[in-house]
């Protein structure tokens, strides 16, 4: 049985476990330029319990995403009526993508920006374009303050609680793609009134809330370049589901809270992402009917994919490395995948990137297994799971497929580089120090 490496938290002593296409690397001193942004100052999130009215936004937030087969939507969230786009110098109107509501009274446009457009902007911002290559994507995801009836995380510390320090060093590297991998809201409730660090938190699925959790921390660098945004079991029908769909899920706003949607595509200029909706997956049990509704999924997926695809869902289908209470290190599974597919994926598809756990991993399994490389970047600011940074020789895991997990047990986010037909990915502290560094093929 390989022999278990458990580093200092911190520390650099990160091992090489593989002889395949992945190496553990250290990182080079140039991304602490990168790493500078200063810890902003703490904000107020003005009262909004749910039930209450919220405030529509003063001033425009705008961005834009990437939805199936890889058209380019400007997305605004205005107070009143939709203003107008320009698109290549020419004004164009935006239509609504969903109305005022007494949740959610701020209205939301869109407008499709054509692949060969050379500028688009709304009123004064301007709006990211697809750009000519994707060597660098930046990858975040579990990004929202925990809060729940009896506990809370600090969210008007931004120690406790850094997503607008990850989000302006997101912004600072630039990225060419910006990848959420789901999990936006955490404010579930309205917290201990003990508790000073959330006072005056808004919750509950409301347009004060997705401003506090999602569009005052990520202002700097939602506009900075498009987005993919995944669907996480927080944005589920029992809970802030209305706003997933009013806000981020690509396609028309549907009449009601759509339980399930479907796998789709992403093709960009050479590079394909498939986006699975993962948000029912069972975590430690599964039904018939979850299993009915995802073999059926698998094979819609399975219709869909190239060689060398990586699947965006936020629930690793393929496990994930989670301690808890003091226990061992142990390969956590979905139980839905589990049972439908025995954790495998339709052949092609090379890498799956999820979060849901709130650690960096990255789980290496046999060639033989068929199982695909699992990354998570889980660790974007919600309050973290208990793990340690480090590298897990497969034997330890109690899973006889892995070959070894990596765990970075920091507050942080991830970039892929492509050079060449390499991608490196790198698991980003919030010091600027990495996590762990992996070698794969890029997406095809």
């Amino acid at each position: 049985m390989p022999t278990r490496f458990v580093p200092t938290r911190r520390g650099p002593r990160l091992m090489a476990c593989l002889a395949l296409v992945v190496a553990l690397l250290t990182l080079a001193p140039t991304w602490n330029q990168f790493a500078a942004a200063q810890t902003p100052a703490a904000t107020p999130m003005g009262a909004s319990p749910v039930g209450a009215t919220p405030v529509a936004p003063s001033t425009p937030v705008v961005w834009t995403e990437i939805g199936p087969g890889g058209v380019l939507i400007a997305r605004a969230v205005v107070a009143n009526a939709c203003p107008a786009i320009m698109i290549d110098g020419a004004s164009a109107p935006m239509s609504v993508h969903a109305p005022a509501t007494q949740s959610f009274p701020d209205v939301v446009c869109e407008a499709t920006i054509p692949v060969a457009a050379n500028s688009a902007s709304i009123g004064a911002r301007s709006l990211a374009l697809l750009p000519a290559s994707y060597g660098r994507v930046a990858v975040l995801g579990d990004t929202g303050c925990r809060i729940t009836s009896d506990w809370a995380q600090a969210c008007n510390d931004p120690t406790a609680w850094p997503l607008a320090r990850v989000a302006g060093q997101i912004a600072g590297w630039k990225p060419d793609l910006i990848i959420h991998v789901g999990d936006y809201i955490y404010r579930e409730a309205q917290g201990p009134a003990a508790k000073s660090g959330c006072a005056g938190s808004p919750w509950g699925d409301n347009a004060a809330t997705w401003q506090a959790d999602v569009f005052q921390p990520m202002a700097d660098v939602l506009p900075v370049a498009p987005w993919i945004f995944v669907r996480g079991n927080h944005e589920d029908c029992d809970r802030e589901g209305v706003g997933w769909f009013r806000y981020l899920d690509p396609r028309p706003m549907p009449a009601a809270c759509a339980t399930y949607t479907d796998p789709y595509a992403v093709p960009l200029n050479g590079v394909r992402f498939l986006v699975m909706d993962t948000a029912e997956a069972g975590d430690t049990k599964s039904s018939a009917k979850l299993n009915e509704v995802y073999a059926a999924q698998l094979k819609t997926l399975a219709a869909m994919v190239h060689p060398g695809d990586w699947l965006l869902t936020h629930k690793p289908i393929v496990g994930g490395i989670l301690r808890l209470n003091g226990k061992p290190e142990q390969i956590v599974t979905d139980k839905t995948f589990e049972e439908i597919s025995n954790s495998r994926l339709p052949v092609g598809i090379a890498v799956v990137l999820s979060g849901h756990i709130h650690l960096a991993e990255a789980l290496l399994f046999e060639p033989a297994s068929g199982r695909a490389t699992q990354i998570i970047s889980g660790n974007g600011g919600t309050l973290e799971d208990v793990g340690e940074t480090g590298a897990y020789a497969g034997g330890v895991l109690s899973d006889p497929d892995v070959q070894v997990g990596f765990v970075g047990a920091d507050f942080g986010w991830m970039t892929l580089v492509t050079e060449g037909d390499r991608l490196t990915a790198t698991a980003r502290a919030l010091d600027g120090s990495s996590q762990f560094v992996l070698h794969l093929p890029t997406p095809k």
